[in-house]
């Protein structure tokens, strides 16, 4: 569901489950760097979003906003991105402090690359049911229920 969850597994069963944020409407591409989860909220049509979330303390941050899609990569202390207008058409290429601070114009263009999963066998699994959508985590050992959302709030 909506959301973005921390999970321990031992032994093939889920021992703690946390909610790190129900702001993430569609979250993707994610990535952990330091304490901090990155990722674009949203999908593509829609208005994206990008944004991290504290591990320890599910604070989010929104780092950029306003775009049909966006593109980034982390290297290093800084996070170069890419974004899209609704035309399709590249209008702007920024980078930034990982805590987004300090934007400033760069002629490094960011193209996106990211898997579902980066674990064989995991993954997440949506599955609607009347006016909810219910998430679950797919494991080689089995499906746990993560969480549950209303459509409207989906």
């Amino acid at each position: 569901p909506a959301g973005i969850y921390k999970v321990k597994l031992r032994n093939g069963k889920m021992k703690k489950k946390a909610c790190l944020t129900k702001e993430a409407y569609e979250p993707y591409a994610m990535r952990k760097k330091g304490k901090y989860i990155y990722y674009i909220d949203g999908s593509n049509g829609t208005q994206c979003t990008f944004a991290r979330v504290g591990i320890k303390t599910h604070k989010v941050k929104y780092l950029a906003d306003g775009a049909s899609d966006f593109a980034y990569a982390i290297k290093g202390k800084k996070i170069y991105y890419s974004a899209d207008d609704y035309d399709g058409v590249t209008y702007k290429h920024r980078v930034m402090k990982l805590n987004g601070k300090n934007k400033k114009k760069t002629s490094v263009k960011v193209k996106l690359k990211y898997k579902e999963s980066n674990v064989k066998g995991y993954a997440v699994i949506n599955k609607y049911k009347g006016s909810y959508v219910v998430g679950y985590l797919k494991t080689p050992k089995g499906k746990f229920k993560l969480g549950k959302a209303s459509v409207d709030e989906y």
